[in-house]
C-alpha cells in the first residue's frame, strides 16, 4: 500500500504534515453522521457535556519585509522568554520575544528542513532533516553537530540530557521505530517497532509528558509512550471529538484512501495534556487528564468556516502569575506565529493543569 503523497514529493520531510492538513481541511463542510467507531461515538457524547471556554488571541506576528515566514513547522518556548519557530521553506529558525517582536534568527547555510529538537541551557538543538544531522546553535552559531539515523520522516527530542529518536515511513515497506538515542547519534537502547500495516498511525511529533517520551499520532486520538524496555504504552484520548471522525472510520474500514488529520500537535504540562483539535477556521484546544479523559475545551471566539486554516504546531507555558498561554505556528491563512491566553471565567488558569 503506497501512502498518499505524489505532487508534494519535492518536500519529503513535510509530506505528512502538509498533505495531511490539506486533506483534513477539505471535507469539513460535510454533514456529520452517527456512522462512527464505537469509541469515537462514546467520545462524542462525552465531549458534548464539556462546556467550551475561551481562547483569547494576544497577538499575531507581523511580517518582516523581504524576510517573511513561508512555511513554519515547529514552535517552542525557549530560554529568556523567547519563542523559536522553524521554517522549512526559508530554512531558518526565527526568534520572537514574548510580546511578538522578531528579535533574531538562526540562518545557517546548511539548513535543509529544520526541526526544533529542544534546548540545552541557552543552546538550541535543531534536527537538520535534509542532512540527517542534529545541530547545536549558541548565539546563532553552530557549535556542534552529530549524524543521526536516516528515515523517510525523522524526529529528534532532547530533554534533561536524554535524547530520543523516531522514524516513520510513507508506506508499509518501511519499519518505523522509536528509541532512546546516544549523544553521538547512535541508537543505544531497545527500539519500539511500529506496525508496518498501520504505518500512518505513528506520524506525529515527539514530545515529553513529565519524564516519559511521547509519540503523537495525527490521524487517531491516541498517544504512545516509550518504555525503557523498548515497548510502547498507548493512551486513548477519550472525549476527543472531530467533524472528521466519520471519515476516519471510513478509512479504517477501507472506504477511504486517505486518513484525515485530526490533530497536528499536543503538549503536556504537569498532569494535563493539551491537544490541538483541528477545526477549519478557528483554534480549539482540548485538555485531557493523565488517564486520557477529556476535562476541558477552549476555542477562539466566533468560530467560522475557513477552508485554508492550517495550524502546524503549538507549545504551552504557565506564567508566574498563573496565566496559561499557548504559542501556535500557522502556515495558513497567513504564515505567522500567534499567542493565545486560555481564559476560564475570568479566573486564573493555574487550576487547568492540576
Amino acid at each position: 500500500m503506497v501512502f498518499f503523497w505524489s505532487h508534494v514529493s519535492r518536500h519529503p520531510v513535510i509530506l505528512l504534515a502538509l498533505f495531511g492538513l490539506l486533506s483534513a481541511c477539505r471535507p469539513f463542510g460535510r454533514s456529520e453522521s452517527s456512522d462512527l467507531m464505537p469509541s469515537d461515538s462514546l467520545s462524542r457524547k462525552i465531549a458534548a457535556q464539556v462546556p467550551i471556554e475561551r481562547l483569547e488571541r494576544l497577538w499575531i506576528s507581523v511580517a518582516v519585509p523581504n524576510d517573511e515566514m513561508i512555511h513554519p513547522q515547529t514552535v517552542r518556548f525557549g530560554p529568556r522568554e523567547q519563542i523559536y519557530i522553524s521554517d522549512v521553506e526559508q530554512n531558518r529558525v526565527f526568534i520572537y520575544d514574548i510580546d511578538g517582536r522578531r528579535v533574531g534568527q538562526i540562518a545557517s547555510p546548511d539548513f535543509k528542513y529544520p526541526y526544533l529538537a529542544g534546548f540545552k541551557g541557552d543552546t538550541v538543538l535543531v534536527l537538520n532533516r535534509g542532512l540527517n544531522r542534529l545541530e547545536y546553535y549558541k548565539k546563532g552559531k553552530k557549535v556542534h553537530a552529530v549524524s543521526v539515523p536516516t528515515g523517510p520522516m525523522t524526529y529528534v527530542l532532547y530533554h534533561k540530557n536524554q535524547y530520543y529518536f523516531k522514524a516513520t515511513g510513507g508506506d508499509d515497506t518501511y519499519q518505523g521505530f522509536m528509541a532512546q538515542m546516544n549523544p553521538d547519534g547512535r541508537i543505544g537502547w531497545p527500539s519500539a517497532k511500529f506496525s508496518k500495516k498501520r504505518f500512518w498511525r505513528y506520524a506525529g511529533n515527539l514530545r515529553m509528558w513529565g519524564d516519559r517520551p511521547m509519540s503523537l499520532s495525527g490521524f487517531r486520538p491516541v498517544v504512545d509512550f516509550l518504555r525503557p524496555d523498548g515497548g510502547l504504552d498507548t493512551l486513548k484520548l477519550t472525549g476527543f471529538d472531530s467533524p472528521m471522525l466519520r471519515q476516519s472510520r471510513a478509512f479504517l474500514i477501507g472506504d477511504e484512501w486517505n486518513p484525515p488529520l485530526l490533530t497536528s500537535s499536543a503538549v503536556a504540562l504537569d498532569s494535563s495534556l493539551f491537544v490541538l483539535n483541528l477545526r477549519a477556521g478557528w483554534l480549539r484546544i482540548d485538555r485531557y487528564d493523565e488517564k486520557g479523559r477529556l476535562r476541558q475545551v477552549a476555542e477562539t471566539p466566533k468560530p467560522q468556516y475557513q477552508k485554508n486554516w492550517t495550524p502546524m504546531d503549538m507549545d504551552a507555558k504557565l506564567l508566574p502569575d498563573g496565566r496559561l498561554i499557548f504559542v501556535v505556528a500557522y502556515h495558513e491563512p497567513t504564515p505567522s506565529v500567534r499567542l493565545y491566553l486560555w481564559r476560564q471565567d475570568n479566573k486564573t488558569t493555574k487550576s487547568l493543569i492540576h
